[in-house]
Order: structure tokens, then C-alpha cells, then sequence
């Protein structure tokens, strides 16, 4: 129970932390957009300011060559000046298939409109770069899980070890059993049950106990031989219900014993005990020696 206990806590420790990583990782990336978005706004308004305030208004757009100084090295940057054309230059580390899923932003300063494009790489590069901390802090929350898991499925399991053991000291017939305190309510509700078990064992041994000293406080007495016989007829039936009580008991029915094995010392007993009133006894097993009987604990 405590294995799997242990392994449910570590299994949803890591679904726990699976989904906090997937929700951080959307969430960087977010802001790594958002992040690339904002420079290459603020390099197209920078760009267009700057051409805008240089250009006479008949002068014709920018050459690549002239606008290469605006261009980082992976941004693309096209210039358009109204009425009289566009112009485009690109920094080294920009490729033709960015242009795709490229970040873009653009700005108009008089009549100059600079259009601003940054790959996606960038962004991938931020979450990459924010990943290996993600997951390292992914594994020491999946440690701690684990760990409070163990700890957790020990409290929970306890408690059950302990009434599994106290059951099977009821069924071998020990009415002294050890109910461990607990917040469970299952829990304690088996211990309610297996403490109404062992009061009824007790009170099944307190019937046998009263049976065989009345039985044996008459044959203590100086009896004839008539008296005895009628006597050991009394004795026979009194025995014969404490077997039948005792083997008819559901609590203890998993611990008996063949009469077969039990009357040859019973027999020695009752010998031994009414040779010190001066009288003779001789046992006979008579009936089914197939009986059970269930030995006190």
C-alpha cells in the first residue's frame, strides 16, 4: 500500500510539474515576443526619425549601401519614401525563410515609412536559454514530491499495517488486540469492528471458563458411584455445548482444533486433578472425533 501510495504522489508530482513547465515555457515565450516586438518598434521609429529629418523632399530613397548602418545583423529593413519608391537592406544573419514568421513593426516619420523585420530565432533563443533552469527546478519539485509522498503514504499506511495485524491475532483467538488511535475514519471503523470481535471472543471464553469450573467444583465433591456417573453425564454435556458454542463462533472458527488431539489431554487433566479426592477416572472418546474445538488464547 505504501509503494503505491509513494508512486500515485510521485506520478502526480510530475504531471504537476510537467504542466508548470509547459504553462512557463508558453509564458517566456510570450514575453520573449513581446520583448523582440518592442526593439524592433523602437528601431523603425529610430530608423524613420533619423531618414525623415535627412531627406530634402525631392530627394530619392536611400540606397542599400546607405541604409546598411540601420540594419542589426539579423533584422531586414525596407524603407519606402511616398511618391518616389522603397529601398531594402538586410544585416548578415538574416535568411530569406525568417521572412515567414518574422516579428515586424513599422513607423512613419514626414514621408518616410521604415518596415522593421526580426526572426523568430530570437525568441526560440530566449526560451532555450530559460529552459535548463525550468527543468532543473521541474526534477528538485519531482524529488519533493516523492519525498512528501513517502512521508505522506507511511502516515496513511500505519494504521493499516497495524489493524492487519491485529485482525490476524483474532483470528489465531487473542482477545487482547492493540487498536492503534488514528484520524482515519476507515480506520477507525475497522478498529471498532475488530474491537467488537474480540469482546465477543471474550465473552465466548468467559462462558467456556464458568462452564469448566462449575463442571469441575462437582466433581471435586466425594460422589458414589451413581452420583459420579450421573455426574460425568452432566460434565458431557456441558463440555459437549462449550464445543459446539466454541466451534459455531465466526471469530474464531479459523483456529480449531480436532477433539481427537485435545481429549487425550483433557483426559490426563481431569485425572491428575480428582486423584487428589480419591477418585479414579476413565476416559473414553465416544461419538465423532472429527469435532473441532478452538483452543483459548
Amino acid at each position: 500500500m505504501r509503494s503505491r501510495l509513494t508512486l500515485a504522489f510521485g506520478l502526480l508530482g510530475v504531471i504537476v510539474v510537467a504542466a508548470f513547465i509547459a504553462f512557463r515555457v508558453v509564458t517566456i515565450n510570450d514575453l520573449a515576443e513581446d520583448d523582440v516586438r518592442r526593439q524592433v518598434q523602437r528601431d523603425a521609429l529610430v530608423t524613420a526619425t533619423l531618414l525623415g529629418q535627412g531627406l530634402e523632399a525631392d530627394d530619392p530613397p536611400p540606397v542599400p549601401a546607405a541604409l546598411a548602418p540601420f540594419a542589426l545583423p539579423d533584422r531586414h529593413l525596407t524603407v519606402t519614401v511616398a511618391g518616389r519608391g522603397s529601398s531594402e537592406v538586410a544585416g548578415p544573419q538574416w535568411r530569406e525563410e525568417d521572412r515567414g514568421d518574422a516579428v515586424r513593426a513599422s513607423a512613419t516619420v514626414e514621408a518616410v515609412t521604415v518596415e522593421v523585420e526580426a526572426p523568430m530565432r530570437e525568441v526560440d533563443r530566449s526560451v532555450a536559454a530559460a529552459l535548463p533552469s525550468l527543468l532543473a527546478l521541474g526534477a528538485a519539485l519531482v524529488v519533493l514530491a516523492v519525498v512528501l509522498g513517502a512521508l505522506v503514504a507511511t502516515g496513511l499506511s500505519r494504521p493499516f499495517q497495524q489493524l492487519a495485524g491485529a485482525a490476524n491475532a483474532l483470528a489465531r483467538g487473542r482477545s487482547d488486540l492493540r487498536i492503534p488511535r488514528t484520524r482515519i475514519s476507515e480506520a477507525r471503523a475497522i478498529g471498532t469492528a475488530l474491537e467488537g470481535g474480540a469482546e465477543q471472543l471474550r465473552e465466548s471464553l468467559r462462558r467456556e471458563r464458568d462452564l469448566a469450573l462449575r463442571a469441575s467444583h462437582e466433581l471435586r465433591t466425594p460422589l458414589t458411584g451413581l452420583r459420579l456417573a450421573l455426574h460425568v453425564e452432566r460434565l458431557d454435556r456441558a463440555v459437549g455445548e462449550v464445543l459446539e458454542d466454541t466451534r459455531r463462533h465466526p471469530v474464531v472458527a479459523a483456529a480449531q482444533l480436532p477433539v481427537s488431539l485435545v481429549a487425550p489431554a483433557l483426559a490426563q487433566r481431569w485425572a491428575d486433578t480428582l486423584a487428589l479426592a480419591d477418585v479414579e477416572v476413565e476416559a473414553e472418546l465416544l461419538g465423532d472425533a472429527s469435532l473441532v474445538i478452538t483452543p483459548g488464547p
